[in-house]
């Protein structure tokens, strides 16, 4: 465990406040998710099942219908591009009711991991690590997925051969991007575990001398 433990923070700052400073800076964008979110929720989510938004989904279906189908290829009934519009404004729903309890419990762990490092209570750090492993652990599976990918991108049957310098510098920013974002979440759990570590080596030693007492 002494090895995922950190000595200090960025510019040699105390790993308690390392622990503030995440805890601060994700308070503030997983606010603006809670917010976005529930903007969308009030004011798209009911406009989805309006009548005006259902007409427009049909006539668009129609219009890709008569564009890309094959001549010889009846056209679907009516009934087929009902049912397609309604599965539409399902998924719309089920991807927004998915994301606003994701935030939400973002904002949770988040307040919880701020009360833990101010009141010096370990366990409250406990959910914001447990959402911080899952977010480093689908980061590294999204980066070693696009280190597989890039030889395809770049390389495959499918490759545009007179494109090759645009791809490439896709492949450096997006790889870029991956790497820093995995980076920085990796850097962001080891702060607040070895803040975890401290408050526990605290409370277990203090645990003891009352025993002696």
């Amino acid at each position: 465990m002494k090895s995922l433990m950190l000595k200090s923070f960025i510019c040699g700052s105390s790993i308690y406040t390392g622990a503030l400073v995440i805890g601060w800076i994700h308070l503030f964008f997983t606010s603006i998710t809670v917010f976005a979110s529930t903007c969308f929720g009030i004011f798209m989510i009911p406009r989805l099942s309006s009548n005006e938004t259902e007409h427009y989904l049909k006539d668009f279906i129609e219009q890709y219908l008569n564009q890309s189908r094959d001549p010889h290829v009846p056209v679907p009934d009516q009934q087929l591009i009902d049912q397609e519009v309604e599965a539409a404004i399902l998924i719309v729903r089920s991807v927004w009711l998915i994301l606003i309890v994701f935030a939400y419990i973002n904002l949770a762990s988040t307040i919880s991991l701020l009360f833990g490092t101010y009141k010096r209570k370990r366990m409250c750090l406990i959910p914001w690590l447990i959402l911080a492993a899952k977010n480093v652990l689908f980061s590294l599976i999204s980066l070693i997925i696009w280190m597989l990918f890039v030889p395809i991108f770049l390389f495959g049957k499918h490759a545009h051969p007179y494109d090759t310098l645009s791809e490439i510098e896709i492949v450096c920013v997006y790889s870029f991007f991956l790497v820093f974002h995995s980076s920085v979440w990796i850097y962001a759990f080891l702060t607040v575990f070895t803040h975890y570590r401290e408050l526990n080596y605290v409370h277990t030693h203090t645990s003891n001398n009352f025993q002696k007492l």
